[in-house]
């Protein structure tokens, strides 16, 4: 192959993944980060997210007779309906982390343990759904299912550091 056309593609590649970074990034800095708003959070109104992507049902409607054009439109809602349960928990987990991030922030003393954690929570929720993403939409990818657990267990930790953020806080108010 070139080595300037494998040069000029790795660039393409490297600017791309930056952009959608500082996408990314952009959109969740003004997020609230509202005290109440953390003790009501529960990952379990996301639960449903596991199993609109799971194939039981499309088998059983197969099975049943439904005809191909259907069964195509019937997946394509459940992928709508997912995509709208991801984007709505990318939001709140933004919100746990901006305010795990506020807190510690404001926090009298430095937890740079807590901090770190909060930092490799946030990359490792990320990098699940930009994998959850590709599998959904790019043939070859399969097992999106299977990487949904892993966001809700993220989103899970996530809310927990953030009530131990402000925990932390509240003891030296």
């Amino acid at each position: 192959m070139n080595p300037t056309l494998l040069a000029a593609a790795f660039i393409g590649a490297a600017i791309s993944v930056a952009v959608l970074v500082l996408f990314q990034l952009k959109r969740r800095t003004n997020l609230p980060a509202a005290g109440d708003w953390l003790g009501d959070f529960d990952v379990s109104r996301y639960r449903p997210m596991q199993r609109l992507l799971a194939e039981d049902d499309t088998l059983y409607l197969h099975t049943a007779g439904l005809s191909r054009r259907d069964l195509k439109q019937f997946q394509k809602q459940r992928r709508r309906l997912f995509e709208r349960y991801l984007r709505n928990l990318e939001g709140d987990f933004a919100r746990l982390h901006a305010s795990a991030r506020g807190l510690l922030i404001d926090a009298p003393e430095d937890r740079p343990e807590l901090a770190a954690a909060i930092i490799r929570q946030q990359l490792a929720f990320q990098r699940t759904v930009w994998m959850i993403r590709l599998r959904l939409h790019v043939p070859g990818f399969t097992g999106a299912a299977a990487q949904v657990g892993r966001l809700l267990e993220l989103a899970e930790n996530m809310g927990s550091s953030a009530r131990n953020a402000r925990a932390l806080a509240a003891v030296h108010s």
